[in-house]
């Protein structure tokens, strides 16, 4: 399962992208025995992958051909055949994605391009809806609360609000030397610098 750039847990299974191979299925109900499964090709270079809601799909972020939709609804305990659903190119270099808990609606962390909005409602019309251009170079992306964070290297953490997908207004920033992650728990924030080590903050 190599070269793994990210990873998602599904049930049982964990779902790993790797980059030129696509994605990979794991069966980790016996996490010292995991049971590697199907591997499927994705367009471009698999950087990360997260499961919708129904986990009926399963969005990729892809590298230089930017966001494809794989179908995953005939799942076959990780043995299945899933074809590409849908695909848009994306400006930059998709590296990470996020999920909209209730709408069909992905994140993407797009390298020098900023990040970028996608509604994926219909599969054969996928489309841009908003970005912002981060002035960094956008590493890692964290949805939470009608918010995006996203890293961007050597311009930190940046916040915005995506309450609007259109038009993406940015309300904050935490300058760190060369930010690459982000997590949040319900009253912080941390955010993995190269540089800095771990660095905590407290939520807005």
């Amino acid at each position: 399962m190599k070269p793994a750039r990210n990873l998602y847990i599904l049930n049982d299974y964990l779902l790993t992208s790797v980059s030129e191979q696509g994605f990979n299925i794991a069966e980790i109900s016996y996490p010292t025995q995991p049971d590697i499964r199907a591997t499927t090709l994705t367009p471009g270079y698999a950087q990360s992958v997260v499961a919708t809601k129904d986990s009926n799909y399963l969005l990729v972020a892809c590298g230089e051909m930017g966001f494809a939709i794989m179908d995953i609804s005939d799942f076959q305990l990780g043995f299945g055949t899933y074809p590409v659903a849908g695909w848009e190119d994306t400006p930059g270099y998709a590296v990470d994605i996020v999920n909209h808990p209730s709408q069909p609606v992905a994140f993407l962390a797009c390298g020098t391009a900023g990040f970028v909005i996608i509604n994926y409602a219909d599969t054969s019309d996928i489309k841009i809806m908003g970005s912002y251009s981060t002035g960094g170079y956008a590493k890692e992306i964290l949805y939470m609360d009608n918010k995006v964070l996203v890293t961007t290297e050597t311009r930190g953490l940046q916040i915005f609000d995506v309450s609007n997908f259109t038009s993406p207004i940015k309300i904050g920033t935490v300058q760190t030397k060369f930010a690459l992650g982000v997590y949040a728990d319900d009253k912080y924030i941390f955010i993995a610098d190269e540089v800095e080590g771990l660095v905590v903050i407290s939520r807005p």
